[in-house]
């Protein structure tokens, strides 16, 4: 009904020579009424040269970056995908913006690869701009088969979203982007239902879905709490330390990861993944001391192996946690090179290298 009245409001103001383009599809966040004036919306050339500020930072060279546009179709009806381009170009080089033209259709490179050939970012969208946003922009759904299931979420090892009898750990090449929203009107809900809203993505709920394999979870109303959620590898407060005589070890009691001298007289084991399959190991070694290269300390047909995901460090974890009693091992090493650890944490030995202030913004009220 609104809709339909700001339409005609719309058709009245173009014949007296004024264009609104406005309706409630594209006001705020989903569901559309949030009543966002328009003074508090950010100008998205700011955005973008935020992003762009970020990206181009010498600390973050190694970076390769998705941006994602929750949009609607309403820009390509009001021909402002032209304006959207533009601005992208203005705060990104075309060079270094990975394009549909570039990948021809077929699966992406690793990140790796495009960073080697001078990609640093790519951008999607949640509207299908086609052909006019095909110079620059990605449909979503043409990338890995992108899904947006709805919570509930059975958790791990079931890992299965509502209605679905299909597992996020058989589910290769998929990308799972749940999303859920904390608006409230009065006494309705964001879905416009009397009551709060319900199976939100929060801190308690984050974890559980990185552990599934789900790759982009995406909640409502950020805080540094809910971000630090985010975080699968290192432990809160950790590395405590960083230099040549440091090593980043994963122990029983829980997966995430601690800082260790590299020569610990607990007896410890080796991470190790399959060469051709997802099976982790922990190899038990002979010797206290943590060789940083970590060469034939796993069985053959596995290599040392540092996990990429929550999943892959749940699976290792379960590995450590149901070794054999016989092999009386703490904990496993990750073999995280000295160079990545000083590329992150920086090249001198040094002390809580955690950020304090992160503790301080996750305390605060």
């Amino acid at each position: 009904m609104l809709d339909e009245l700001i339409s005609w409001f719309n058709k009245i103001a173009k014949r007296l020579g004024i264009e609104i383009q406005w309706d409630s599809e594209t006001v705020g966040c989903m569901p559309s009424l949030s009543s966002i004036p328009a003074h508090s919306q950010r100008p998205v050339q700011d955005a973008l040269d935020e992003i762009a500020a970020w990206l181009h930072a010498p600390q973050n060279e190694h970076e390769f970056l998705l941006v994602y546009f929750d949009d609607e179709t309403n820009l390509l009806k009001w021909h402002k995908v032209q304006r959207l381009l533009a601005s992208i170009k203005k705060s990104f080089p075309v060079a270094e913006i990975l394009r549909p033209d570039d990948t021809g259709g077929k699966p992406w490179p690793t990140f790796d690869t495009l960073l080697a050939q001078g990609k640093r970012v790519a951008f999607l969208t949640a509207s299908d701009y086609s052909p006019v946003g095909n110079e620059l922009l990605f449909h979503k759904m043409s990338l890995c088969s992108w899904q947006e299931p709805d919570l509930p979420f059975a958790t791990y090892p079931d890992c299965r979203f509502a209605g679905s009898s299909v597992s996020t750990l058989t589910s290769h090449g998929v990308l799972f982007r749940p999303e859920t929203s904390e608006i409230q009107y009065g006494l309705l809900n964001a879905m416009g239902h009397l009551g709060p809203n319900l199976h939100l993505i929060d801190e308690a709920v984050l974890p559980k879905l990185l552990e599934c394999n789900v790759n982009i979870p995406s909640p409502d109303n950020i805080t540094p709490t809910r971000m630090e959620a985010m975080v699968w590898s290192f432990a809160p407060s950790e590395p405590q330390a960083v230099g040549a005589s440091e090593c980043t070890a994963m122990l029983r009691p829980s997966a995430r990861w601690l800082s260790r001298p590299c020569d610990n007289s607990t007896r410890m084991a080796m991470a190790c993944k399959a060469v051709h399959n997802a099976t982790w190991i922990v190899a038990p070694m002979t010797t206290h001391a943590m060789d940083m290269d970590g060469s034939n300390l796993c069985p053959q047909g596995f290599n040392p192996t540092t996990p990429t995901n929550g999943y892959e460090n749940r699976l290792l974890h379960d590995a450590l946690v149901n070794s054999p009693a016989r092999l009386r091992v703490a904990g496993a090493w990750i073999p995280l090179s000295r160079a990545l650890l000083t590329q992150v944490f920086g090249s001198q030995v040094s002390t809580n290298v955690y950020d304090r202030r992160v503790h301080s913004l996750v305390d605060s009220p």
